[in-house]
């Protein structure tokens, strides 16, 4: 039977299936659960290209002595199981998005944080968890000393992953998408943890797929695979100039108009089609970054560099005069030190006082690449580093922070269209109109969603956002769409 949305439900409802503390004290359950559902007062999950591991945030209300009373003992050694989702969702179909069965999210957690405090009522303790995946209980005890030898730095990445991170935890996460990288690569990791040597290997990537993908990110999102179940996470290692490449899962590339909207064009009468356009319509849009002007500050604009003439920095290696009863390696005496630039005069004494614009080189940059790297080399690496922190900035460059109706479909690393509207003149004259940009003259394109934040409350405590289940979405551009 097919899914069929029920538009007798408000569209800011949702679905909690699991909402268990697990604990060795708990004598409710013979499997030491501790059902917090009647006492949930908010829940928010986040997933982010920034963060190796989901985490979340729960605050809960319960009489005083209530738990003490059916045996549970809140500590920091305790978990969380974890189900829900929205009622509603949006998919793609064919240049339309229409409503579909949303995604259930969720899993094993660990807490890491605990905050009690007494709310107004004396009767009543409320409680805030910080939790996070469980694999970070191995990022906190795990150490790797290991030699890997002829293997691409992605291979290792995803060895690291499954022999460190995954292995031996309380709930499996899956392997994602794994961005393959290019040549072979040798390393020895001493005694490091897992996410310090990811950290490590990150550094020097360049993929196969696409030659001017440097900017790899290791991060966990939320599986399709249904909950309760195993393997409800997946960790996935992919470069952000080739996320950017994919498809956009709502909305159809090129055609700004089929995307996410900040003002309706339509208005059906039909009241799915009503249904649908509200979950394309943000309820809230913050802007951010829209001059750029820090970013021209910094050399970079629409993912390149600016004046590249100008700012750009040449390296050459000099042999220091230290003295070797001092200095145990003479090998140390050799590092890389800015040249005069002869477009900008006094270009190395003016940014090596200030720093502003002053790419720093050292000896760990220098060796990002070994000898094996055949198609890289240390001979491209000033190439390499500045391509990286282009790209890396680019997250900062045109971002958008909009708020929606609950969507738990949603995942960082996919590309969703976006429009907004401008002002634009009419027939030459000088009155403006206010409508969509259809064109991408402004703000209208693909958008990296780079941070979801889904959020599940009892009510709407400050009426601002409309919704008891909502979800956050951070969207960047890759530069302006000219």
């Amino acid at each position: 039977m097919s899914w069929e949305p029920d538009i007798s439900l408000p569209i800011d409802e949702y679905r909690i299936d699991d909402l268990d503390l697990i604990t060795a004290t708990a004598d409710e359950k013979k499997d030491g659960r501790f059902n917090l559902i009647p006492y949930f007062q908010r829940l928010d999950l986040v997933e982010s290209i920034d963060s190796s591991f989901i985490q979340g945030t729960l605050r809960f209300s319960i009489l005083k002595g209530e738990m003490k009373s059916r045996g549970v003992d809140l500590t920091m050694q305790d978990f969380l199981v974890i189900t829900v989702s929205s009622i509603e969702s949006l998919q793609n179909s064919s240049k339309a998005a229409e409503l579909s069965e949303p995604r259930k999210i969720g899993g094993v957690f660990y807490i890491t944080d605990m905050v009690k405090k007494e709310v107004s009522d004396p009767k009543v303790d409320s409680y805030t968890l910080q939790f996070s995946s469980s694999e970070v209980l191995n990022e906190y005890t795990r150490k790797i000393s290991k030699s890997y030898k002829k293997q691409t730095r992605s291979d290792i990445v995803k060895k690291i992953t499954k022999d460190f991170l995954i292995k031996d935890t309380v709930q499996e996460s899956k392997l994602g998408v794994f961005e393959q990288t290019k040549d072979e690569f040798q390393c020895v990791i001493p005694k490091w943890s897992p996410m310090t040597s990811i950290d490590w290997l990150t550094k020097g990537c360049v993929s196969t797929e696409n030659n001017d993908s440097k900017c790899f990110s290791f991060f966990q999102t939320f599986d399709d695979a249904e909950i309760p179940g195993e393997k409800p996470f997946a960790f996935n290692f992919r470069s952000l100039r080739t996320m950017f490449r994919e498809k956009p899962t709502i909305g159809t590339d090129g055609n700004f108009l089929t995307g996410y909207a900040l003002l309706p064009y339509n208005t059906p009468l039909n009241e799915i089609q009503k249904r649908t356009l509200s979950r394309r319509t943000p309820l809230r849009c913050v802007m951010k970054n829209i001059s750029g002007l820090d970013k021209l500050f910094g050399g970079m604009y629409s993912s390149k560099l600016l004046s590249h003439d100008i700012t750009r920095k040449t390296f050459t290696e000099h042999q220091f005069e230290f003295d070797n009863t001092h200095v145990a390696n003479e090998k140390t005496n050799r590092g890389l030190v800015v040249e005069d630039n002869k477009v900008h005069k006094n270009f190395a004494k003016n940014f090596l006082k200030n720093g502003d614009a002053f790419i720093r080189m050292d000896n760990d940059h220098k060796n990002l690449f070994r000898k094996s790297e055949t198609e890289l080399g240390v001979n491209r690496t000033e190439s390499w580093f500045q391509e990286y922190l282009n790209q890396k900035n680019v997250k900062n460059f045109i971002t958008l922070e909009i708020t929606l109706y609950g969507d738990t479909s949603r995942n960082v690393g996919e590309t969703v269209m976006f429009t907004a509207p401008g002002a634009y003149e009419i027939d030459g004259d000088e009155l403006m109109s206010l409508e969509l940009d259809q064109e991408g003259i402004d703000l209208a394109g693909k958008y990296l969603i780079t941070k979801v934040i889904h959020t599940f409350s009892m009510d709407d405590e400050n009426g601002s956002l409309g919704g008891k289940n909502i979800t956050k979405l951070t969207l960047v551009k890759d530069g302006w769409q000219l």
